[in-house]
Protein backbone atom coordinates (compact mmCIF):
# COMPACT_ATOMS: atom_id res chain seq x y z
CA UNK A 1 0.00 0.00 0.00
CA UNK A 2 2.77 2.87 0.91
CA UNK A 3 4.62 1.87 -2.14
CA UNK A 4 1.87 2.00 -4.27
CA UNK A 5 1.62 5.84 -2.58
CA UNK A 6 5.29 6.05 -3.43
CA UNK A 7 5.05 5.36 -7.19
CA UNK A 8 1.83 7.16 -7.03
CA UNK A 9 2.77 10.57 -5.94
CA UNK A 10 6.06 10.54 -8.13
CA UNK A 11 8.97 9.73 -5.63
CA UNK A 12 12.26 9.21 -6.61
CA UNK A 13 13.77 5.88 -6.17
CA UNK A 14 16.41 7.49 -4.58
CA UNK A 15 18.43 6.23 -1.77
CA UNK A 16 16.11 6.94 1.11
CA UNK A 17 13.02 5.45 -0.80
CA UNK A 18 15.22 2.30 -1.64
CA UNK A 19 16.25 2.46 2.47
CA UNK A 20 12.70 2.93 3.74
CA UNK A 21 11.33 -0.13 0.83
CA UNK A 22 14.08 -2.42 2.83
CA UNK A 23 12.68 -1.61 5.88
CA UNK A 24 9.09 -2.73 5.16
CA UNK A 25 9.94 -6.04 2.40
CA UNK A 26 12.88 -7.75 5.08
CA UNK A 27 9.88 -8.46 7.50
CA UNK A 28 7.69 -10.24 4.88
CA UNK A 29 11.57 -12.03 3.33
CA UNK A 30 11.80 -12.74 6.81
CA UNK A 31 8.81 -14.58 7.17
CA UNK A 32 9.28 -16.09 3.88
CA UNK A 33 12.32 -17.91 4.47
CA UNK A 34 11.41 -19.35 7.81
CA UNK A 35 8.13 -21.04 6.53
CA UNK A 36 10.39 -22.49 3.33
CA UNK A 37 13.76 -23.49 5.31
CA UNK A 38 11.84 -24.18 8.60
CA UNK A 39 8.58 -26.24 7.48
CA UNK A 40 9.04 -29.29 9.75
CA UNK A 41 7.17 -30.08 12.15
CA UNK A 42 9.83 -31.62 14.02
CA UNK A 43 12.44 -28.34 13.99
CA UNK A 44 9.75 -26.22 16.35
CA UNK A 45 10.57 -27.47 19.94
CA UNK A 46 11.15 -26.39 23.86
CA UNK A 47 14.67 -27.00 23.27
CA UNK A 48 15.10 -25.61 20.35
CA UNK A 49 13.64 -22.40 21.39
CA UNK A 50 15.45 -22.15 24.74
CA UNK A 51 18.90 -22.43 22.86
CA UNK A 52 18.03 -19.20 19.94
CA UNK A 53 16.68 -17.21 23.29
CA UNK A 54 20.40 -18.06 24.96
CA UNK A 55 22.12 -16.89 21.60
CA UNK A 56 20.02 -13.67 22.01
CA UNK A 57 21.21 -13.35 25.18
CA UNK A 58 24.67 -14.24 24.37
CA UNK A 59 24.34 -11.25 21.97
CA UNK A 60 23.02 -8.85 24.73
CA UNK A 61 25.94 -10.54 27.11
CA UNK A 62 28.59 -8.89 24.58
CA UNK A 63 26.58 -5.38 23.69
CA UNK A 64 26.89 -5.02 27.48
CA UNK A 65 30.17 -5.63 27.60
CA UNK A 66 30.46 -2.77 24.92
CA UNK A 67 28.66 -0.72 27.09
CA UNK A 68 31.06 -1.18 29.98
CA UNK A 69 33.56 -0.07 27.58
CA UNK A 70 31.97 3.19 26.80
CA UNK A 71 31.05 3.84 30.37
CA UNK A 72 34.22 2.86 32.40
CA UNK A 73 37.03 3.26 29.52
CA UNK A 74 38.45 6.14 27.17
CA UNK A 75 38.88 3.97 24.16
CA UNK A 76 34.56 3.87 23.13
CA UNK A 77 35.95 6.19 20.21
CA UNK A 78 38.38 3.72 18.83
CA UNK A 79 35.46 1.43 17.69
CA UNK A 80 31.96 3.24 18.38
CA UNK A 81 31.98 4.82 14.94
CA UNK A 82 31.97 1.27 13.60
CA UNK A 83 28.50 0.41 14.83
CA UNK A 84 26.91 3.65 15.72
CA UNK A 85 24.97 5.20 12.61
CA UNK A 86 23.86 8.85 14.13
CA UNK A 87 27.55 9.42 15.67
CA UNK A 88 28.03 11.56 12.63
CA UNK A 89 25.14 13.81 13.31
CA UNK A 90 26.07 14.52 16.97
CA UNK A 91 23.17 12.39 18.64
CA UNK A 92 25.01 9.62 20.19
CA UNK A 93 27.33 11.72 21.54
CA UNK A 94 24.84 13.98 22.99
CA UNK A 95 23.14 10.36 24.65
CA UNK A 96 26.01 9.57 25.91
CA UNK A 97 26.87 13.30 27.57
CA UNK A 98 23.75 12.28 29.37
CA UNK A 99 25.05 9.37 30.97
CA UNK A 100 22.89 7.34 28.40
CA UNK A 101 24.98 3.99 27.17
CA UNK A 102 23.15 2.04 24.30
CA UNK A 103 26.15 0.01 22.44
CA UNK A 104 25.68 -1.49 19.09
CA UNK A 105 21.85 0.28 19.51
CA UNK A 106 21.06 3.54 18.07
CA UNK A 107 18.04 4.87 20.27
CA UNK A 108 16.95 4.48 24.07
CA UNK A 109 14.13 2.79 22.72
CA UNK A 110 15.90 0.57 20.31
CA UNK A 111 17.90 -0.77 23.42
CA UNK A 112 14.85 -0.93 25.70
CA UNK A 113 13.06 -2.98 23.97
CA UNK A 114 16.32 -5.82 23.11
CA UNK A 115 16.68 -5.72 26.64
CA UNK A 116 13.25 -6.12 27.53
CA UNK A 117 12.91 -8.53 25.33
CA UNK A 118 15.76 -10.08 26.63
CA UNK A 119 14.27 -10.52 30.29
CA UNK A 120 11.25 -11.77 29.14
CA UNK A 121 12.99 -14.49 27.37
CA UNK A 122 15.90 -15.15 29.79
CA UNK A 123 12.78 -15.92 32.40
CA UNK A 124 10.85 -18.39 29.83
CA UNK A 125 14.38 -19.76 29.76
CA UNK A 126 14.72 -20.27 33.79
CA UNK A 127 11.32 -21.58 33.76
CA UNK A 128 12.02 -24.05 31.28
CA UNK A 129 15.68 -25.44 31.89
CA UNK A 130 15.08 -28.78 33.99
CA UNK A 131 19.43 -28.00 34.54
CA UNK A 132 19.80 -24.97 35.54
CA UNK A 133 23.42 -23.21 34.52
CA UNK A 134 23.26 -21.10 37.85
CA UNK A 135 26.67 -18.88 37.08
CA UNK A 136 26.10 -18.79 33.45
CA UNK A 137 22.20 -17.70 34.30
CA UNK A 138 23.38 -14.66 37.27
CA UNK A 139 25.87 -13.59 33.85
CA UNK A 140 23.20 -13.53 31.66
CA UNK A 141 20.74 -11.59 34.21
CA UNK A 142 23.18 -9.50 35.69
CA UNK A 143 24.38 -8.37 31.45
CA UNK A 144 20.44 -7.74 31.25
CA UNK A 145 19.88 -5.63 33.53
CA UNK A 146 23.11 -3.77 33.25
CA UNK A 147 22.46 -3.00 29.60
CA UNK A 148 18.71 -2.03 30.15
CA UNK A 149 19.60 0.18 32.98
CA UNK A 150 22.39 1.74 31.73
CA UNK A 151 20.56 3.04 28.07
CA UNK A 152 17.95 5.05 30.88
CA UNK A 153 15.05 3.39 28.56
CA UNK A 154 11.17 4.00 29.69
CA UNK A 155 10.47 0.95 27.41
CA UNK A 156 13.05 -1.40 29.59
CA UNK A 157 12.06 0.73 33.18
CA UNK A 158 8.56 1.50 33.00
CA UNK A 159 7.81 -1.48 30.32
CA UNK A 160 10.01 -4.09 30.25
CA UNK A 161 10.71 -4.71 34.01
CA UNK A 162 7.11 -4.49 34.81
CA UNK A 163 6.01 -7.04 31.95
CA UNK A 164 8.85 -9.40 33.39
CA UNK A 165 7.80 -9.41 37.07
CA UNK A 166 4.13 -10.27 35.91
CA UNK A 167 5.17 -12.86 34.07
CA UNK A 168 7.43 -14.34 36.88
CA UNK A 169 4.59 -14.52 39.01
CA UNK A 170 2.47 -16.44 36.36
CA UNK A 171 4.55 -18.64 35.31
CA UNK A 172 7.59 -19.62 37.68
CA UNK A 173 7.41 -21.99 40.06
CA UNK A 174 7.69 -21.86 43.87
CA UNK A 175 11.53 -23.57 43.54
CA UNK A 176 12.28 -21.05 40.89
CA UNK A 177 10.62 -17.84 42.81
CA UNK A 178 13.04 -18.65 45.12
CA UNK A 179 16.18 -19.21 42.97
CA UNK A 180 15.26 -15.86 41.39
CA UNK A 181 14.80 -14.07 45.07
CA UNK A 182 18.50 -14.98 45.67
CA UNK A 183 19.44 -14.37 42.19
CA UNK A 184 17.74 -10.77 41.94
CA UNK A 185 19.01 -9.82 45.22
CA UNK A 186 22.38 -10.48 44.36
CA UNK A 187 22.29 -8.76 41.27
CA UNK A 188 21.10 -5.53 42.46
CA UNK A 189 23.10 -5.44 45.21
CA UNK A 190 26.10 -5.61 42.69
CA UNK A 191 24.68 -3.06 40.42
CA UNK A 192 24.22 -0.40 43.32
CA UNK A 193 27.83 0.48 43.12
CA UNK A 194 27.67 0.88 39.42
CA UNK A 195 24.40 3.41 39.94
CA UNK A 196 25.74 5.16 42.72
CA UNK A 197 28.97 5.85 41.70
CA UNK A 198 28.86 9.37 40.09
CA UNK A 199 26.79 7.97 36.91
CA UNK A 200 25.41 11.02 35.08
CA UNK A 201 22.33 8.49 34.25
CA UNK A 202 21.55 7.87 37.75
CA UNK A 203 20.54 11.38 37.97
CA UNK A 204 18.45 11.54 34.82
CA UNK A 205 16.33 8.05 36.53
CA UNK A 206 15.92 9.99 39.82
CA UNK A 207 14.93 13.10 38.01
CA UNK A 208 11.98 10.83 35.50
CA UNK A 209 10.97 9.11 38.79
CA UNK A 210 10.30 12.33 41.04
CA UNK A 211 9.13 13.52 37.68
CA UNK A 212 6.54 10.87 37.34
CA UNK A 213 5.33 10.23 40.94
CA UNK A 214 4.80 14.19 41.61
CA UNK A 215 3.09 14.51 38.55
CA UNK A 216 1.65 11.37 37.12
CA UNK A 217 0.45 12.50 33.62
CA UNK A 218 0.34 11.13 30.41
CA UNK A 219 2.72 13.84 28.90
CA UNK A 220 5.38 13.06 31.91
CA UNK A 221 5.25 8.63 31.14
CA UNK A 222 5.31 8.85 27.68
CA UNK A 223 8.11 11.89 27.40
CA UNK A 224 5.48 14.20 25.71
CA UNK A 225 4.52 12.10 22.78
CA UNK A 226 1.15 11.67 23.62
CA UNK A 227 0.34 15.45 25.55
CA UNK A 228 -0.55 18.07 24.59
CA UNK A 229 2.80 19.65 23.94
CA UNK A 230 3.78 17.04 21.31
CA UNK A 231 3.35 17.59 18.23
CA UNK A 232 3.83 14.94 15.66
CA UNK A 233 0.60 14.45 16.19
CA UNK A 234 -0.56 17.74 14.80
CA UNK A 235 1.38 17.76 12.64
CA UNK A 236 0.03 14.55 10.82
CA UNK A 237 -3.52 15.10 11.29
CA UNK A 238 -3.36 18.46 9.85
CA UNK A 239 -3.20 17.66 6.24
CA UNK A 240 -5.21 17.54 3.21
CA UNK A 241 -7.83 14.69 3.12
CA UNK A 242 -6.47 12.64 0.41
CA UNK A 243 -2.98 12.77 2.24
CA UNK A 244 -4.86 11.62 5.59
CA UNK A 245 -6.68 9.04 3.79
CA UNK A 246 -4.00 7.65 1.43
CA UNK A 247 -0.50 8.87 2.96
CA UNK A 248 2.06 10.58 1.46
CA UNK A 249 4.33 7.29 0.59
CA UNK A 250 8.35 6.56 1.91
CA UNK A 251 8.60 10.33 2.62
CA UNK A 252 9.07 12.05 5.78
CA UNK A 253 10.56 15.61 4.79
CA UNK A 254 9.35 18.07 6.64
CA UNK A 255 8.46 15.20 9.97
CA UNK A 256 11.51 16.19 12.50
CA UNK A 257 10.49 14.34 14.91
CA UNK A 258 8.85 10.78 14.37
CA UNK A 259 8.63 9.43 17.37
CA UNK A 260 5.60 7.01 16.65
CA UNK A 261 5.46 4.09 14.65
CA UNK A 262 1.68 4.42 14.72
CA UNK A 263 2.29 8.28 13.46
CA UNK A 264 4.69 7.65 10.92
CA UNK A 265 2.36 4.43 9.23
CA UNK A 266 -0.66 6.96 9.25
CA UNK A 267 2.00 9.76 7.58
CA UNK A 268 3.60 7.38 5.17
CA UNK A 269 0.23 5.26 4.42
CA UNK A 270 -2.67 7.06 5.61
CA UNK A 271 -5.63 5.92 7.34
CA UNK A 272 -5.60 2.63 5.40
CA UNK A 273 -2.24 1.50 6.09
CA UNK A 274 -3.07 2.46 9.81
CA UNK A 275 -5.73 0.27 9.87
CA UNK A 276 -3.76 -2.31 8.29
CA UNK A 277 -1.35 -2.28 10.41
CA UNK A 278 -3.54 -2.68 13.72
CA UNK A 279 -5.22 -5.39 12.31
CA UNK A 280 -1.76 -6.79 11.71
CA UNK A 281 -1.50 -6.36 15.73
CA UNK A 282 -4.91 -7.24 16.58
CA UNK A 283 -4.68 -10.66 14.38
CA UNK A 284 -1.42 -11.27 16.53
CA UNK A 285 -3.36 -10.78 19.60
CA UNK A 286 -6.00 -13.73 18.51
CA UNK A 287 -3.72 -16.32 17.55
CA UNK A 288 -1.95 -15.71 20.63
CA UNK A 289 -4.85 -16.13 22.79
CA UNK A 290 -5.97 -19.10 20.87
CA UNK A 291 -2.52 -21.28 21.77
CA UNK A 292 -3.66 -24.19 23.92
CA UNK A 293 -3.88 -24.37 27.78
CA UNK A 294 -0.59 -27.10 27.71
CA UNK A 295 1.01 -24.31 26.68
CA UNK A 296 0.68 -22.01 29.02
CA UNK A 297 4.17 -20.57 29.06
CA UNK A 298 4.69 -20.02 25.54
CA UNK A 299 1.13 -18.34 25.37
CA UNK A 300 2.28 -15.65 28.39
CA UNK A 301 5.31 -15.10 26.84
CA UNK A 302 3.83 -14.94 23.71
CA UNK A 303 1.67 -12.42 24.85
CA UNK A 304 4.14 -9.97 26.78
CA UNK A 305 6.47 -9.82 23.64
CA UNK A 306 3.27 -8.88 21.57
CA UNK A 307 2.02 -6.09 24.13
CA UNK A 308 5.43 -5.06 24.45
CA UNK A 309 5.71 -4.48 20.59
CA UNK A 310 2.59 -2.55 21.05
CA UNK A 311 3.59 -0.18 23.48
CA UNK A 312 7.08 0.53 22.13
CA UNK A 313 5.29 1.55 18.96
CA UNK A 314 3.85 4.42 20.52
CA UNK A 315 7.49 6.08 21.38
CA UNK A 316 9.27 5.16 18.42
CA UNK A 317 9.77 1.97 14.89
CA UNK A 318 9.13 -1.17 16.44
CA UNK A 319 8.17 -3.33 13.06
CA UNK A 320 9.68 -1.72 10.19
CA UNK A 321 12.67 0.29 11.09
CA UNK A 322 14.34 -1.23 14.45
CA UNK A 323 16.99 -3.71 13.97
CA UNK A 324 15.16 -5.48 17.73
CA UNK A 325 12.51 -6.59 15.22
CA UNK A 326 14.54 -9.35 14.24
CA UNK A 327 14.46 -11.28 17.18
CA UNK A 328 10.64 -9.74 17.82
CA UNK A 329 9.90 -12.09 14.62
CA UNK A 330 11.77 -14.72 15.41
CA UNK A 331 10.39 -14.93 18.77
CA UNK A 332 6.67 -14.81 17.35
CA UNK A 333 7.12 -17.26 14.67
CA UNK A 334 8.81 -19.70 16.34
CA UNK A 335 6.10 -19.97 19.55
CA UNK A 336 3.56 -19.62 17.05
CA UNK A 337 4.64 -22.82 15.04
CA UNK A 338 5.38 -24.57 18.33
CA UNK A 339 2.19 -24.22 19.34
CA UNK A 340 -0.36 -24.07 16.55
CA UNK A 341 1.04 -27.10 14.18
CA UNK A 342 -0.67 -29.86 15.02
CA UNK A 343 -1.21 -33.84 13.96
CA UNK A 344 -4.13 -35.13 12.56
CA UNK A 345 -4.58 -39.19 12.62
CA UNK A 346 -5.93 -40.16 9.22
CA UNK A 347 -8.46 -43.24 9.55
CA UNK A 348 -9.48 -45.11 6.42
CA UNK A 349 -11.16 -48.54 5.90
CA UNK A 350 -9.76 -48.64 2.37
CA UNK A 351 -5.93 -48.86 1.12
CA UNK A 352 -6.09 -46.21 -1.88
CA UNK A 353 -2.85 -45.40 -4.03
CA UNK A 354 -0.81 -42.88 -1.55
CA UNK A 355 -3.15 -43.09 0.87
CA UNK A 356 -2.04 -44.66 4.62
CA UNK A 357 -4.22 -47.58 5.39
CA UNK A 358 -3.14 -47.72 8.68
CA UNK A 359 -3.86 -44.45 10.59
CA UNK A 360 -0.60 -42.91 10.29
CA UNK A 361 0.40 -39.32 11.34
CA UNK A 362 -0.07 -36.62 9.05
CA UNK A 363 1.74 -32.83 9.25
CA UNK A 364 -1.00 -30.32 8.62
Amino acid sequence: MITTISFANGLDPDAMFLSNFENYIETLILFLIFNSLLIKREYFTIERMIKINTFFHLLLFVNTGLVLIEMFTPYADYFLELYVKNDAEGYRTATNSMGRYMGVFNLPMESGMAYSMGLLTWLYNFTQKKNKKIILEFLLFLAILIGGIASVSKVFLMVGAILFVAVFFMIGSIRNKLIFLFVGIFSLSTLVPLLTGGWRGFRILESQFIKITTNFSIDNITAGRLGSGSGIYSWVLNQDILALIFGNGFTQAGLLHLDSEYMQILYQGGVISLCLYLAILIKLFIRCVSIDSKFYKERILMFSILLLGAITAIGGPMIFMNRVRIFFFIQLFFIYKLTHMVFVRIKTKETAINEPSDGSVITV
